[in-house]
């Protein structure tokens, strides 16, 4: 298990360093475009029809192929993931992607607007970053979701497990359950959340609009330990056998509330009878 960590930790780093190589080389060619005099008069230097196609062509060529690359040979090992069945993935992933890059692409256009030739600065940098990443989200989001959950049942058993809030929902999936939207998301640091056990009442930090669905779950496996007390949503669950438990809240929450703090001693101690 350690061999196999260690190798894909490297592969994790070898896959940031190309990324990070084909968007710091796309960095100095856009600012080297837009200070390079046109020639023209009327439009002394590029205008921003000109910026706006070097920039998506640029994120293009730097995401695309990397995300290819991901689903030629995954980085968990997995068999290869075909382009049917990429496209073959829910539509709202897609069009959450594409949305989010357009989102965050406008920031780092207006960045480069704003800047005039000065482009290569720490803040426009993270922009353009920023945009490629959730541009690669449209072709990345199916890959990287089944990544997350596959690693989670590899995990199941072999390693103790705390998932925390996404951790929480990726948990449920990888049991077999599903998740739904919330009618309100849940969102603060007051919500009384209900330990099933003991009757207890906990006073937590919430900061999601997703729920894992209980009657999903397969209840021979899967113990409900904390509910909320204001709609009654899963805010809780335990394996019956293996070292798991998650909560969708935040005990980890600073400057408070306390009141779940309990749940990092019990990892502990799960960690330490795994141990032996």
């Amino acid at each position: 298990a350690q061999i196999q960590r260690g190798k894909f930790e490297r592969q994790l780093r070898a896959s940031a360093q190309v990324a990070g190589l084909l968007m710091g080389t796309f960095y100095p060619l856009v600012a080297h475009a837009l200070a390079t005099p046109t020639g023209n008069p009327i439009h002394p230097t590029p205008g921003p029809y000109a910026i706006t196609l070097f920039f998506v062509l640029g994120v293009l060529i730097s995401t695309i192929p990397a995300n290819l690359l991901l689903m030629w040979k995954p980085l968990d090992g997995k068999p290869p993931v075909s382009m049917s069945g990429y496209w073959n993935a829910p539509l709202s992933w897609h069009l959450a992607g594409i949305l989010g890059g357009a989102i965050w692409c406008t920031g780092a256009l207006a960045n480069f607007l704003a800047s005039g030739a000065n482009l290569v600065g720490p803040a426009v940098a993270y922009s353009i970053g920023q945009g490629a990443t959730m541009v690669s989200a449209c072709w990345g989001v199916f890959v990287w979701h089944e990544f997350a959950v596959d690693n989670i049942r590899r995990l199941m058993g072999r390693q103790p497990i705390f998932g925390i809030c996404l951790g929480h929902q990726l948990t449920g999936i990888a049991l077999g359950g599903k998740t739904f939207k919330l009618k309100f998301g849940h969102h603060g640091g007051n919500h009384p959340v209900k330990q099933l056990a003991s009757g207890k009442i906990e006073i937590t930090a919430h900061n999601h609009n997703f729920a894992v669905d209980p009657d999903s779950l397969p209840q021979s496996e899967v113990e409900l330990t904390h509910m909320d007390l204001n709609d009654n949503t899963l805010e809780g669950m335990r394996h019956r056998n293996l070292p798991l438990f998650t909560v969708q809240y935040h005990p980890e929450a600073a400057p408070g509330p306390h009141d779940s703090h309990y749940l990092f001693k019990d990892f502990v101690k799960i960690m330490e009878e795994c141990k032996r």
